[in-house]
């Protein structure tokens, strides 16, 4: 195993971000590997590959169309581990393409050499609320096209989701009454995780494909779910499962939005915070606080 660092990107529009990002985390200790979603038509994804000047930077061909809190989120995940698993990285880091590192990507680097063998996974609580539970007992038939535009075909699928729904919890369907040996649990998507777990869930792609196809946010459930009943769990950076986003070491705020963009007058919050990360950023809301911060990380890689 290397001491490089896989940077997995998960990029769907603000592409300047993207762009930025790139260039905060070109390191010769870094790789970067970016997917962009299907659905972005007319864009030459060869660009992003000709940033960088230390690191390597790969976007991955084979594209996915991936829609909000359908399984395409995890194939999406699990094809980017692919695509970088064979470099032996001592880190995979996931991020999307409007995030922003908050400090050189030296520091960021020297936190998890020395954090080495911890994971970096966040836990919302210490058991599924019944809500959550629900993501995953039930099965979620039209996931995948939900949360598209607001046209005729999308209220339609919507109708026959709750119908399904209705219907299941009459006949009191509980998909994990197969797995009685499985607690489950859920946090957010984003990771920092080492080879040896990033193996390990790769190893685990049947199961995570027949346990959670069809399951509401299953991005959010499946790798918490495999890190707590595994050995993984004693290796936990955070292990109070509280919610609190330092076990990812990203900066998420979902009390003033959902979640919060950030804006020029949260620049010190954000840089006097001990995040590594931050999300997320848009160019049409503020861009203003991408560059303060882009600038502000491009001073500290110089020093």
């Amino acid at each position: 195993m290397n001491n490089k660092h896989a940077y997995l990107i998960m990029a769907h529009n603000n592409f300047e971000i993207l762009k930025k990002i790139i260039v905060l985390l070109d390191n010769e200790k870094n790789d970067i590997f970016i997917h962009i979603d299907k659905k972005v038509k007319n864009i030459d994804i060869r660009q992003f590959e000709k940033i960088a000047k230390k690191s390597k930077v790969k976007v991955l061909n084979n594209r996915i169309d991936i829609h909000w809190g359908g399984y395409s989120q995890i194939e999406c995940e699990l094809l980017l581990l692919k695509e970088s698993i064979n470099g032996e990285y001592s880190y995979y880091h996931l991020i999307s393409g409007v995030d922003l590192p908050l400090t050189s990507s030296e520091k960021i680097y020297e936190f998890f050499e020395r954090n080495k063998g911890k994971e970096f996974v966040h836990f919302r609580e210490k058991s599924l609320t019944p809500k959550d539970k629900e993501r995953i007992s039930l099965y979620h038939f039209f996931q995948e096209n939900l949360k598209n535009k607001k046209n005729k075909k999308n209220l339609i699928y919507g109708l026959l989701e709750y119908i399904s729904l209705r219907l299941q919890k009459l006949l009191k369907v509980d998909r994990t009454k197969k797995t009685t040996d499985i607690t489950y649990m859920c946090g957010a998507n984003w990771f920092s995780i080492t080879n040896e777990l990033a193996k390990f869930v790769l190893q685990k792609e049947d199961f995570i494909k027949k346990t959670f196809i069809h399951t509401r946010c299953a991005d959010e459930i499946f790798l918490q779910t495999i890190v707590y009943n595994s050995k993984f769990k004693d290796n936990l950076y955070y292990n109070k499962m509280d919610d609190n986003y330092k076990a990812c070491m990203r900066y998420v705020d979902w009390t003033r939005g959902k979640p919060y963009v950030w804006r020029f007058n949260n620049f010190s919050e954000l840089i006097n915070s001990d995040y590594l990360f931050a999300r997320k950023f848009d160019y049409k809301i503020d861009n203003k606080i991408i560059n303060k911060v882009y600038n502000w990380v491009r001073k500290e890689e110089e020093i």
